[in-house]
């Protein structure tokens, strides 16, 4: 028990391209190779789009993190449902991540993303795995903000606890 945490890419894939028509053979492609593998293509074929969800960042008992996504992606309710992120999202809380960090090593640094209490959700104190999670986050972030700028991906992101 305790706070497990889901960040979850996801890429929509399909037959049409609005970019370039020799995207349709490598699009086309990719979703045969998909539908094969998951065996969901009928026998007429007409599957022509699919929508892939990989993990993208997984936490566990991150509550500082966890409080900023209640607090800025889901009107600060906490109920386990899931809830798009954008990019734009994801570069606030890095942005927010370089902040907190810059205050790492300080006599007495400013906390901006507070610990959460909460059942099972680990320590509130400002010690060596809330600076190890930030630096984690950080690196993840930054990882899938550039694969999702190259990619097209979106993500949604959910908690369990």
């Amino acid at each position: 028990m305790g706070l497990d945490m889901y960040l979850d890419k996801r890429i929509y894939i399909s037959e049409f391209s609005h970019d370039n028509d020799n995207d349709n053979d490598n699009v086309e492609s990719k979703i045969d190779k998909i539908l094969d593998i998951l065996k969901i293509k009928d026998e007429s074929g007409n599957f022509k789009h699919i929508t892939v969800s990989v993990p993208a960042i997984y936490w566990r008992k991150s509550n500082h993190i966890h409080a900023w996504f209640v607090e800025n992606i889901q009107d600060g309710v906490d109920d386990c449902r899931e809830y798009y992120v954008s990019v734009e999202d994801l570069k606030r809380l890095l942005s927010a991540i370089n902040i907190q960090l810059a205050e790492k090593g300080k006599m007495y640094p400013v906390i901006t993303l507070s610990p959460q209490d909460g059942f099972f959700f680990g320590s509130t104190d400002i010690d060596e795995w809330y600076w190890k999670d930030l630096e984690y986050t950080k690196k993840s972030l930054e990882r899938e903000i550039l694969q999702a700028e190259i990619g097209g991906y979106s993500f949604t992101y959910h908690a369990s606890w």
